[in-house]
């Protein structure tokens, strides 16, 4: 589905900017958030008061190699307690390996649970689809969100849904489908986060955020639309703006979230930037109003383009810079630090923060891939995972000069 075809803008199923036209709301508290929303982009901000350094802590040699591929995309990866890191490929980037894999440093990369639920074809429920976002839960947990769509540019082949996989057995263990009454036209879910027994999971496709009951799987819907989910421009790496096969630009709809470690902040954005911090207390209180999610939703932190967003146990904020090939932090005391820039890290993806404090971060190198260049992969093999020394003063709330 695209856009107007005057438009100088490429809509790729989730891969596009906001769409301007007249939209029928659910009800008329949903259009007061909207243009309570609306307002409060228009607001004073105090949030880029710090910015960021400029010089970074980390040297080239904290960077070193994990993990490499002749083949596969990596563009996410989780830390297990154990040591060992998952490594998710989506299928929308024309890849024929696993789309989710496991290994310990030194090992091979390994097709996760199973072969036979990383194969093209079979039952539904018994193979990924397209995934589109891991996370590991509080109790260890590991969970996928299937979008049920590999091709952005055509329908869904199967509905979405998520996979929880048990990281001590190595198999999945519930498959929780996602009521169809939450999504829209164009939905393709993405990015997940999980706190308690709650997930909280993104719809790139058409702006808005899912909150799940992982006991009863009941899901709901908000912020349909929101800036503060919704691309304002498309999205620009270190070698320019990522385009589409007939030239146009690309923008990608909210996609990146974490959660903080008491469950109080959500923490989205946009692939394009900028950063926001929503209060889920809005999120399960039934007499929140459109006025009340004005005030959920508060502009963190200008950032650019980011891959990827994880948070540690004290509440720091990291992220992967697209637009430069950065690593930053950002701690509770919205203090920020410049970790690294690296030209290896040639648009880095979902970044974890390994048992062991280092970070691990994939060097996906998104838009080199074939659908972006008239169907010729411009990858330099092998793509690289890297693990970063984080340095010291990346949770401190003191700044570096």
């Amino acid at each position: 589905m695209l856009t107007n075809s005057r438009s100088p803008i490429r809509r790729l199923s989730s891969l596009w900017l906001p769409d301007t036209r007249p939209r029928a709301f659910r009800s008329s508290g949903a259009l007061a958030l909207v243009a309570s929303a609306a307002v409060a982009t228009l607001l004073p901000t105090d949030v880029h008061a710090v910015p960021m350094p400029t010089a970074p802590e980390a040297a080239a040699a904290d960077l070193t190699p994990v993990f490499t591929s002749s083949s596969q995309l990596w563009d996410a990866v989780v830390a297990l307690p154990d040591g060992r890191v998952a490594l998710q490929a989506p299928r929308w980037l024309g890849g024929n390996g696993p789309q989710l894999s496991i290994a310990r440093e030194s090992e091979m990369p390994a097709a996760y649970p199973n072969a036979a639920w990383n194969a093209s074809d079979g039952p539904v429920d018994e193979h990924f689809v397209a995934l589109a976002g891991i996370t590991l839960a509080p109790d260890g947990q590991l969970w996928a969100v299937d979008s049920g769509v590999p091709d952005r540019e055509k329908p869904p082949t199967a509905d979405a849904r998520l996979v929880e996989i048990d990281t001590h057995s190595d198999s999945v263990t519930r498959v929780l489908s996602i009521d169809p009454a939450v999504l829209r036209p164009g939905s393709v879910l993405g990015g997940i986060a999980i706190h308690g027994r709650t997930a909280y999971v993104l719809d790139s496709g058409a702006a808005g955020l899912l909150v799940i009951d992982l006991g009863s799987g009941v899901a709901q819907r908000f912020m349909d639309h929101h800036p503060a989910l919704t691309a304002g421009r498309p999205i620009q790496t270190r070698d320019g703006v990522v385009a589409a096969p007939d030239g146009r630009p690309i923008a990608i709809d909210a996609s990146l979230i974490a959660v903080s470690p008491d469950g109080k902040w959500l923490y989205v954005q946009a692939y394009c930037g900028p950063l926001y911090r929503v209060n889920t207390a809005f999120l399960d209180d039934p007499a929140s109003t459109g006025a009340a999610f004005q005030e959920a939703a508060t502009l963190w932190y200008k950032t650019g383009a980011l891959g990827g967003l994880a948070v540690g146990h004290d509440g720091t904020l990291y992220w992967s810079d697209v637009a430069t090939g950065s690593v930053d932090s950002y701690t509770p005391g919205r203090i920020p630090h410049h970790l690294i820039t690296d030209p290896r890290l040639t648009w880095p993806g979902g970044l974890a923060l390994a048992p062991d404090g280092r970070l691990i971060i994939p060097a996906a190198q998104l838009d080199r891939a074939p659908r972006f260049h008239q169907g010729h992969s411009t990858v330099v093999w092998p793509e690289t995972v890297y693990a970063l020394r984080t340095p010291a003063d990346a949770t401190s709330d003191v700044l570096r000069k």
